[in-house]
């Protein structure tokens, strides 16, 4: 597993294995805190409403970051921090699961 090296800054750091970010972006919708790996920008932490908890956002096949960032930003509804189309298969998932929990019994 790669290192990080110590940043020097007034904010603390976190860190997750190589990965690391300066702090949780502010409290307001929209505001992001980039995610290093080595120096390099590999994700970002989204806060999607203002005063919720950040979620993470990271590249995907054939999209880069700023359109991922977009993306997630123009799907969050207003019943949840996360993008409507994870929100819902989130729920179908848990519908599932528990419909075939009932099945076993």
């Amino acid at each position: 597993m790669n290192t990080v090296n110590a940043i020097s800054t007034n904010k603390a750091s976190q860190k997750f294995g190589s990965l690391y970010w300066l702090s949780s972006p502010q409290k307001s919708q929209g505001s992001v805190e980039w995610i290093k790996d080595q120096g390099d920008v590999v994700g970002a932490v989204l806060r999607t409403q203002d005063g919720v908890k950040p979620i993470y956002v990271s590249v995907g096949n054939y999209i880069d970051l700023p359109s991922a960032l977009r993306l997630t930003q123009h799907f969050v509804g207003k019943e949840s921090r996360i993008p409507e189309i994870v929100r819902q298969a989130d729920l179908l998932s848990k519908q599932l699961r528990k419909q075939a929990l009932a099945e076993e019994a």
